[in-house]
């Protein structure tokens, strides 16, 4: 991507006022106009939409462009997802799983409903039961949850892997922490862009987005992170990778809109040298 930075000075000055970006860029030279830092964020700001914008793609079932497509969920593991209010609603795929015939989606919808009302149902009238019994309220709530779950399967003869195991879910999206995290924040400033402020919402405050000299570092911290990366083979949970590693280093693609993006930055940088005569 061409950038055209006009100038009027002598060659020598075109001379000073490169070697002069060159060594802020570097970290030779002092960076009071946040032209250094302004640069590197504008990277580390590319890197995390390319990021998100891939674990949007795969969590929807598709591959992104370092070629990675993620492991379906278990049905157990999206049984034990929360119920939304889309759960209930129509549209959701035709799904069947052992034990159970073909359902609609009209029909799925429908089941899910009624395990939920009678496992709401069930949970609070056990819950009264175990309080007035003297149990401590949190081993009250989960041995309410037990039997509210019991009932319910008992009621509609399905157990909660068969009514809520064929869902349509996002991977790695039940409350959206770790995506958060990994999304782009903003960036702000007159000079080279040098502020940057992390995501709002939850997860967002763990997200690393560490910039100096020569150097941009963006990542997550959320504990689970890890896990979801490079799985883990005691706990079955397979790998799903959302950052570049060694096995699955960064596209072709993301590498020329980050090249983009620094001749911009660049040409900003340059601009801002030109007109402060390199000062």
């Amino acid at each position: 991507m061409a950038q055209v930075v006009h100038f009027r000075g002598s060659r020598a000055d075109v001379t000073r006022v490169a070697h002069t970006l060159a060594a802020i860029l570097s970290g030779r030279q002092s960076d009071s106009l946040g032209l250094g830092i302004g640069f590197v964020m504008s990277l580390g700001f590319a890197a995390l939409s390319d990021i998100k914008d891939a674990f949007v793609t795969k969590s929807s079932g598709g591959t992104d462009e370092m070629g990675i497509t993620w492991p379906e969920l278990a049905p157990s593991t999206i049984a034990n997802r929360r119920v939304g209010a889309g759960d209930r609603g129509v549209g959701k795929r035709i799904t069947r799983l052992p034990g159970q015939s073909t359902l609609d989606a009209a029909q799925q919808a429908l089941l899910v409903r009624n395990r939920e009302r009678i496992r709401t149902r069930e949970t609070k009238k056990a819950l009264i039961r175990f309080e007035l019994s003297g149990l401590e309220p949190k081993e009250a709530l989960r041995r309410a949850r037990i039997v509210g779950g019991l009932k319910a399967t008992r009621e509609t003869g399905k157990t909660k892997v068969q009514t809520l195991g064929g869902r349509q879910v996002e991977i790695l999206r039940d409350r959206g922490f770790l995506l958060n995290s990994l999304s782009p924040g903003t960036l702000s400033g007159s000079a080279g862009l040098t502020n940057y402020s992390k995501p709002a919402g939850d997860g967002g405050e763990e997200q690393i987005f560490e910039a100096s000299a020569g150097q941009i570092i963006v990542g997550t911290n959320i504990v689970y992170a890890g896990t979801h990366q490079h799985g883990n083979e005691e706990r079955n949970i397979p790998a799903r990778p959302f950052l570049p590693d060694e096995q699955n280093p960064v596209p072709a693609l993301w590498w020329d809109r980050w090249s983009g993006v620094a001749v911009q930055s660049l040409a900003v940088a340059a601009r801002i040298l030109f007109a402060r005569g390199a000062a």
